[in-house]
């Protein structure tokens, strides 16, 4: 008797036992990026779940469920919150991915990923962060005056803690300055009049200094930003104007003077003229009728 409640507690056990849970991190990035407010995918595939049924699927995020798909006699049911999919189409290719429709600030962080099937249950965990898209804001024209100094403003938005690791700009194709961070350091190259604000970029200040500003400085001038997980390019265009000194300024009084002059001088001469005219005519006039 105690034999047989012995084989029937052994064969209650093994039917008890829960599902086995296979970890299968490796096989989904375990570190991903997505852009604020764009649509995001945060990708996962597992090979052993192709050409097999999955039983149920859900993904959570700080033991907050956020979205689940359940298979019963009754056919499947997908629930889950607003702005967050799966796609059970694809359970049969080994895709779980998971679709964000915005992204935003509070979907950086660590999401759960769990799969039941007949063969057992897969669970894993991914790494989301979450960064800004890179803008660069700048004033499109700018003006500069020969001989003197310019500085083409440009200015980033909020990086949300992202570091700048990049910026050059060039002009012709040619670089007139860049900056590049390597092993902690920064890699800096300059032209002789180019260069950039010295407090390495603070504040997003990406903007491009030029000193003894020459005529062949006019032109447009193009520009790359880059973070460790968005980049970004443009253009300004830059038009010199050249400074008046006092000796030309005196020259072209002197010439206006000139001028002047010459228009009173003809019209007094012209005036002269007549009136000379006007008396020869009268004398004329008078010596006719004596």
């Amino acid at each position: 008797m105690g034999f047989r409640k012995t084989i029937w507690l052994l064969v209650g056990l093994l039917f008890s036992a829960p599902t086995q849970i296979t970890p299968l991190e490796q096989q989904c990035q375990a570190q991903q990026s997505a852009c604020l407010d764009d649509s995001f995918v945060l990708q996962c595939n597992i090979p052993e779940l192709r050409g097999r049924k999955a039983m149920y699927v859900s993904w959570k995020k700080q033991d907050r469920k956020l979205v689940e798909y359940s298979r019963g006699e009754r056919g499947s049911k997908t629930s889950g919150w607003t702005g967050y999919r799966l796609n059970p189409g694809r359970f049969g290719l080994g895709d779980i991915s998971l679709s964000i429709s915005k992204v935003n600030d509070s979907d950086a962080g660590s999401y759960q990923y769990n799969v039941e099937t007949d063969k057992g249950r897969y669970q894993g965990n991914i790494e989301l962060h979450v960064c800004m898209n890179l803008v660069v804001e700048c004033k499109q024209r700018h003006t500069a005056e020969e001989k003197g100094n310019a500085i083409i403003t440009c200015q980033t938005g909020n990086l949300c803690g992202e570091k700048l690791i990049n910026v050059t700009w060039t002009k012709d194709n040619m670089i007139l300055a860049e900056y590049y961070m390597q092993d902690m350091q920064w890699l800096v190259s300059e032209s002789l009049r180019f260069r950039l604000p010295g407090d390495f970029f603070r504040d997003g200040n990406v903007s491009l200094l030029i000193s003894n500003v020459q005529e062949e400085d006019q032109g447009t001038y193009r520009y790359s930003v880059g973070t460790a997980d968005a980049y970004t390019q443009g253009e300004v265009k830059l038009e010199v104007y050249f400074k008046v000194s006092y000796l030309w300024w005196l020259l072209i009084l002197m010439m206006v003077t000139v001028l002047v002059l010459g228009i009173i001088i003809r019209k007094a001469c012209k005036k002269i003229e007549k009136s000379l005219i006007t008396n020869q005519m009268e004398r004329l006039a008078e010596l006719s009728g004596e």
